[in-house]
């Protein structure tokens, strides 16, 4: 259990407390949880579930999404790398997304949502505009170690996705992992149908009964996306 927490909360990267804030007293820490390789390598083969604790706000309109997020795009998976976090406790999906439309960004902002957005990709708006390729980082996935031992960490609530389907994403930028997380974890992510309007909501919510997907609760498609966008960026003018 310790070791499921521990992996947990390794995915919380923006709601880590500074340095400054954890007390000067570092002696009397419980023991630190090994490595994702050290635990893989023991067993040989590694396979975990678990779910990861979602924001106290549960995002329910687009409305929500976009007063909270520093990026809304429409964009395409074009394909996905899974590597270990940055602690190396956890497994991470790393997606390579296609910008095909920038509803709105962070940038005019005089105090960005994103911590450290503004420092790594203000000037030129390098690698954030249409046509540009960026990085999307869900938890979980699968990863090979030397000597062929393997570690699969499925998280319960948070969806795939997948290559070549297209995607209305809500963002935020980490500087930890060098990329976009989504906002709400897998609320802020929405599959764009066939017709390129219509929207499949990908929010996992867990209950008594399980885990329930959020899809048939949430009507709405990419143009009411584009006016909330427009109208959050107009206000904030």
């Amino acid at each position: 259990m310790k070791t499921i927490i521990a992996f947990a909360l390794a995915y919380l990267l923006l709601h880590i407390l500074p340095a400054s804030a954890q007390g000067p007293d570092l002696t009397k820490r419980a023991p630190t949880a090994p490595d994702l390789q050290s635990r893989t390598e023991e067993k040989g083969q590694l396979h975990e579930k678990l779910d990861l604790p979602e924001g106290y706000v549960l995002y329910k309109n687009l409305k929500d999404l976009s007063r909270n997020s520093s990026v809304v795009l429409l964009g395409k998976a074009i394909s996905n790398l899974c590597e270990l976090s940055p602690d190396r406790k956890g497994v991470m999906t790393r997606y390579k997304i296609r910008v095909d439309d920038l509803l709105a960004d962070d940038f005019a902002a005089v105090d960005p949502k994103a911590d450290g957005f503004r420092e790594k990709f203000s000037e030129g708006r390098v690698g954030l505009k249409k046509g540009s390729t960026v990085d999307v980082i869900l938890p979980g996935g699968k990863i090979s170690f030397p000597g062929g031992a393997t570690a699969q960490i499925d998280v319960m609530n948070v969806q795939r996705m997948e290559s070549g389907h297209s995607y209305l994403l809500y963002l935020h930028y980490s500087a930890q992992l060098r990329g976009f997380v989504v906002t709400g974890l897998s609320r802020g992510m929405f599959e764009i149908a066939d017709d390129g309007e219509s929207l499949h909501w990908m929010a996992v919510t867990k209950t008594d009964k399980g885990f329930r997907l959020e899809s048939k609760t949430f009507e709405s498609s990419v143009s009411n996306a584009r006016t909330e966008a427009k109208m959050n960026k107009d206000a904030h003018r």
